[in-house]
């Protein structure tokens, strides 16, 4: 009887594992595209104002010229922590010609910090602390990653792990 849940217990973490995690709920009236895995829909992505875990309001402003690739994760979340060093060393890498951040849903700004710290983490992090970035993109699994084109267009939305090869497809031509 032990054994059958134990199977049973780690047969759902793993399911887990492979479709990344829950993530925040609600919904919203704006243009960003539904959840697809991996679509290339070319839909307006709404602005979003977050604070760092020190504080520092950044701006989330789609069609500013600028390529922004947007990674909603927790770090509760084991496939979110999985891929985390990948996006440090992405985002790090071309820290020149995209814009990146992390979107950390709805934990503590402290716990974030102490997280990044830890892993020695250095890319970019906002905190939405009441999902209301989450439910502009309509994120329903974490991680989800968005990439959006200098005007403001979705490139693609991703549910579940990414890796960096992936976006560099993603953005060939423009790295």
């Amino acid at each position: 009887m032990r054994s059958k849940i134990l199977i049973s217990s780690l047969l759902l973490a793993a399911v887990f594992f492979a479709a990344g995690c829950g993530g925040s709920s609600g919904s919203s009236g704006s243009s960003a595209p539904a959840p697809s895995q991996a679509s290339a829909q070319k839909a307006q992505a709404p602005g979003f104002t977050l604070k760092t875990p020190d504080g520092t309001s950044h701006s989330v402003q789609p069609g500013d010229g600028r390529i922004y690739v947007i990674n909603f994760w927790a770090t509760w979340c084991p496939p979110c922590r999985s891929e985390m060093p990948e996006m440090d060393a992405f985002a790090a890498k071309y820290k020149d010609k995209i814009t990146f951040y992390g979107v950390d849903l709805q934990e503590d700004g402290s716990k974030v910090k102490a997280f990044l710290k830890e892993n020695g983490y250095t890319l970019p992090v906002l905190l939405d602390q009441d999902g209301k970035a989450g439910d502009l993109y309509h994120v329903r699994a974490i991680p989800t990653t968005v990439v959006l084109d200098e005007k403001g267009n979705v490139l693609t939305r991703h549910e579940g792990m990414i890796t960096a090869r992936q976006l560099e497809e993603v953005l060939k031509g423009k790295l």
